[in-house]
């Protein structure tokens, strides 16, 4: 598999809280700009 970055280790399943602090903000953000 490719390594997309988001995690601090691969195979975490955890957003990585330096790249993004705020994973509920951006989710709920990309739902209001129409992503699935």
């Amino acid at each position: 598999e490719i390594d997309d970055m988001w995690e601090d280790w691969y195979g975490e399943a955890e957003f990585s809280s330096q790249k993004f602090p705020d994973p509920r903000g951006m989710i709920d953000t990309l739902r209001e700009l129409g992503f699935r």
